[in-house]
């Protein structure tokens, strides 16, 4: 993982981690794009890709260090070579943690809007077994998760967070986690739908992969890994078979997280698949892989 604060800092450029137009776990500075005088350009949580949410613009790290650093993109690579962390750990600060999780939360619908459930179908998804054995349900027009459908993530039986997932695909983040002092646990301390595998599965990055493989698949939620999230999956799974999306770094953090599941004793494999992630895969598609490494369907 490229290390964007390290950078930065080195290199001079004011940066943000909290405050106004920063989400958590992102890192704000201005953006070189355009004509922005605030913060507007962020480093995702996974480091590699900055996106500025006032011209739209995405830069890669090796673009940023390009730019600020004044050398061509070949010269930015070595330079790079010194800002990487050797494992994608992420560790947040502790805070105060909550008792109990409100679920669903105040103002959701339990009976998706037409807006939630053609996003849905148009993914390829039945409405109604998504919501069946997911427990997702709709915020609408209302409430910091507007427009989203909200995410229960469950562990040991009982809702410890909850994520929303944008259904317009227009606000400048797909995932918005719960709060972490509103959860029992943060996102990044949890891995999505582990209750519902058994020994062996898929792991994949986000919740809709999940759900084209149903109970054969968990998720990190998200590219970058913390070591309690490799805790749970190795004290959980005996195989593991990681189906990320095809490009470079989501390869890398697969190979990364391989690396340290076998090393907690793990037999893993990493999957590359025809399409470039796994949710654009149809329902067909899903099957047939989960037939050819479990032999059926869950």
């Amino acid at each position: 993982m490229f290390k964007a604060t390290r950078y930065l800092g080195d290199a001079g450029v004011p940066f943000w981690t909290e405050g106004p137009n920063v989400s958590d776990g992102w890192i704000s500075f201005q953006c070189f794009c355009c004509g922005d005088r605030s913060n507007h350009r962020a480093f995702s949580p996974e480091g590699y890709v900055s996106t500025c949410f006032k011209c739209g613009v995405k830069k890669t790290y090796l673009e940023v260090i390009s730019h600020f650093s004044e050398v061509p993109i070949s010269k930015a690579k070595e330079i790079a070579a010194s800002y990487m962390s050797k494992f994608s750990f992420v560790e947040h600060e502790e805070h105060n943690r909550a008792m109990s999780v409100k679920w669903p939360p105040k103002y959701t619908e339990a009976e998706l809007p037409s807006l939630h459930a053609q996003y849905l179908a148009k993914r390829g998804f039945d409405v109604r077994r998504i919501r069946e054995l997911f427990g997702v349900v709709a915020m609408y027009q209302t409430g910091d998760f507007k427009y989203r459908l909200l995410i229960p993530v469950i562990m040991d039986g009982r809702v410890v967070t909850y994520i929303g997932r944008d259904v317009t695909d227009k606000q400048s983040l797909r995932y918005k986690n719960l709060k972490e002092e509103l959860s029992i646990f943060p996102a990044k301390e949890c891995i999505y739908n582990i209750d519902n595998v058994g020994k062996r599965a898929l792991i994949v990055e986000g919740p809709t992969d999940v759900w084209r493989f149903r109970f054969n698949a968990v998720s990190p939620l998200g590219l970058v890994f913390t070591r309690k999230q490799i805790k749970i999956l190795s004290d959980r799974l005996d195989e593991a078979y990681i189906c990320y999306d095809n490009e470079p770094q989501a390869q890398e953090q697969a190979e990364e997280l391989a690396q340290e599941l076998s090393l907690s004793g793990v037999k893993t494999e990493i999957l590359l698949i025809d399409q470039s992630d796994p949710g654009e895969m149809t329902q067909g598609e899903a099957d047939e892989l989960l037939q050819e490494i479990f032999g059926g369907t869950l």
